[in-house]
């Protein structure tokens, strides 16, 4: 297969939103609507084209170094590509080369991406056997319940195209979570769970707890908390005094407010319900063990991407940079 002749230029919001709208899922990360909530960054929007079309679309957001026009561009959990086309995995370099062509022009002295690629996937029953087991430390001892080719691949052409994980001290890293914890609201065919089973997958004390949730009276509703420039002190406070009032009697309305969530996801079709990020320790004595085992009760799944990776544009600013950061952390 020859590789694609591709271009990249900015594009509108309006162009950027309504190509995402024709994808199966994007992250709210690529939207443009995420730059609104970075002011302190400089957001472009940039989309892909083969032979007129518009192909790929990404949010880069641009940190700028101290005292100088140089800048960090930034794609998180992005960016939108058909990741797992065998055109793409086969030739990731005609679409990575026009795009850090293009930030090198931005001024861009570095490019750090996050592809929405999965690797590695562990089930629920895997992950508690791992916790209960004193030698099991990190998820990386424990075998994966499936592993993705198109994961792999992605990560061997990155190394071959110069790109690079940056580095982590362990716990959550400075950018966007590499594992996650997802329940699946479809069956492997494609078909869609019920609410039912959903239920039935979770174990037995968060089922006793969004059961006594109802019981006790937990209401679950949506409202606002202002407009989209302010927050309405007025229900700010509201909110304040729910939380104080739940916190006294105990009625385990964080249960109750993840399984209304997961039922308005499977109202809007949604294939699955991310719960968000975790490390990956597995450790009895980490502060972090907590967290997965509330999500584990869920049953359903940790997924591993790929991770976010960096391309030195400009060495000698991206290391400055990476020393900046350190001494802030």
């Amino acid at each position: 297969m020859q590789p694609p002749t591709l271009t990249v230029r900015t594009i509108s919001s309006i162009e950027h939103l309504d190509f995402i709208r024709t994808q199966p899922s994007a992250s709210f990360l690529q939207t443009p609507a995420w730059a609104q909530v970075k002011p302190e960054w400089r957001a472009e929007s940039l989309g892909w084209f083969e032979a007129g079309r518009l192909v790929g679309a990404g949010l880069v957001l641009y940190r700028q170094l101290p005292r100088l026009r140089r800048y960090l561009a930034y794609l998180p959990e992005g960016p939108v590509l058909d990741w797992e086309s065998d055109q793409l995995g086969d030739h990731l370099g005609a679409w990575l080369i026009p795009l850090t062509a293009h930030l090198k022009k931005r001024g861009a002295f570095g490019v750090r991406m996050g592809p929405p690629v999965v690797t590695r996937r562990w089930s629920a029953a895997v992950i508690k056997d791992g916790i209960a087991d004193p030698d099991v430390l990190r998820l990386d001892q424990l075998p994966p319940t499936s592993r993705s080719t198109a994961g792999a691949r992605v990560v061997s052409q990155l190394r071959e195209l110069g790109w690079r994980p940056p580095a982590t001290e362990g716990g959550f890293a400075a950018g966007q979570p590499q594992h996650v914890f997802q329940i699946p609201l479809r069956h492997p065919n494609g078909t869609a769970r019920t609410e039912s089973e959903v239920l039935a997958g979770m174990n037995q004390l968060w089922r006793r707890n969004i059961k006594k949730a109802d019981k006790v009276g937990v209401i679950v509703s949506s409202g606002t908390i202002g407009d989209e420039h302010a927050i309405n002190e007025e229900g700010l406070a509201a909110f304040h005094d729910l939380y104080v009032e739940t916190a006294e009697r105990d009625v385990r309305a964080s249960n109750a407010i993840q399984w209304s969530m997961i039922l308005d996801a499977m109202a809007a079709g949604a294939d699955v319900y991310d719960l968000r990020g975790i490390t990956d320790t597995l450790a009895a004595d980490d502060p972090h063990v907590g967290l997965i085992q509330f999500k584990v009760g869920t049953g359903g799944e940790v997924v591993e991407y790929v991770g976010e990776w960096d391309l030195p544009l400009n060495r000698l600013l991206y290391t400055a940079f990476d020393l900046y950061l350190k001494r802030r952390r």
